[in-house]
């Protein structure tokens, strides 16, 4: 333990509670824990949870990273939650999140992690045991909608604490999303999707009319909604290869104004081309849009030229269909 973790378990604030190297008040074995619903919170808190006696704990992590001392060390710090507000967030799902390397430098959040989601009721007595109902989940969930996926596991029936804290108001969005259906109005679907809600974006590809709501997103402007959309299928869809070419000619050449050797719309081209690899899209049409997407782009974004090139010889790995 170094020199900050010492003063901080020394001089506690006032009324804190040390957990020391546990995140969640119980005794039992740290393998047992997992993350309530989200990897991390908003702001200066972690909600996590014991598999086997159910204990769900909101605590803050502090320590050295190391970088200047060369020995890291963290302390967790319980942060008192009302019980009401506990009651309500102790329902949710419990996860296990599996981050992917990545193709290219690109931030976390563009990796497709592949999130497990485990029921609240769930109890396990030892890791080992934990594993074993982790591996049966993983083939149970595969290929679901994050949203079917939630609604199996379960997440609280009741609406969020009126008085539920700033910090836990992604738990809060989420709910609400998961009362929409695809028949719900599609304008706030757009909306809740160009504020990244996944689970928006799910619902607006499962409606009939999923293709004009793409091409009107792509018409309108709106790259973000559209490829949110296209991102939040597993489905191979026989339209989707057309949408996404459209996606890419729509994007203007126009330089970033901080960064002069960048397009401005270089996230969107990046996410594009993720999807292309994601949904495996190794077709003639789809190599050749590359291509002369590549030799338009060359002049104004090399790092762009960069990822097509890694995106073309990603795609040459899967087998073209006939």
């Amino acid at each position: 333990m170094n020199a900050l973790s010492r003063h901080q378990l020394a001089h506690p604030k006032p009324a804190e509670t040390i957990l020391g190297q546990s995140a969640v008040a119980c005794g039992c074995d740290a393998k047992l824990h997992r993350p309530v619903m989200f990897e991390t919170l908003a702001g200066p808190g972690l909600l996590r949870a014991c598999m086997n006696c159910r204990t769900v704990t909101c605590a803050e992590a502090r320590g050295d990273d190391g970088r200047f001392t060369g020995e890291s060390s963290t302390v967790y710090f319980q942060i008192n939650v009302a019980d009401e507000h506990l009651h309500w967030l102790a329902q949710w799902p419990r996860v296990v999140v599996q981050q992917p390397p990545s193709l290219w430098h690109m931030h976390q959040s563009w990796t497709r992690s592949t999130t497990l989601y485990l029921p609240a009721k769930l109890r396990c007595k030892t890791p080992e045991q934990l594993e074993e109902q982790e591996a049966q989940l993983i083939i149970e969930q595969h290929s679901r909608s994050t949203r079917d996926r939630l609604l199996n596991c379960g997440f609280p029936k009741d609406e969020p604490p009126a008085s539920l804290p700033p910090s836990f108001a992604h738990f809060a969005s989420l709910w609400a999303d998961l009362q929409l259906t695809p028949q719900s109005d599609p304008e706030h679907l757009i909306t809740r999707t160009r504020g990244d809600s996944l689970i928006a974006a799910e619902l607006l590809m499962q409606r009939s009319d999923a293709e004009s709501q793409l091409g009107n997103a792509v018409s309108e402007g709106s790259l973000d909604v559209a490829l949110l959309m296209l991102r939040a299928t597993s489905q191979s869809l026989p339209w989707l290869e057309k949408a996404l070419i459209e996606l890419l000619d729509a994007v203007p050449m126009t330089p970033r104004e901080n960064m002069p050797d960048r397009i401005q719309k270089w996230p969107r081209v990046e996410l594009a081309l993720i999807i292309a690899i994601e949904q495996r899209l190794n077709s003639m049409a789809m190599t050749t849009a590359l291509r002369a997407f590549m030799r338009k782009v060359a002049r104004h974004d090399a790092t762009l030229v960069n990822c097509l090139r890694i995106t073309l010889r990603e795609l040459e790995q899967f087998t073209r269909p006939s």
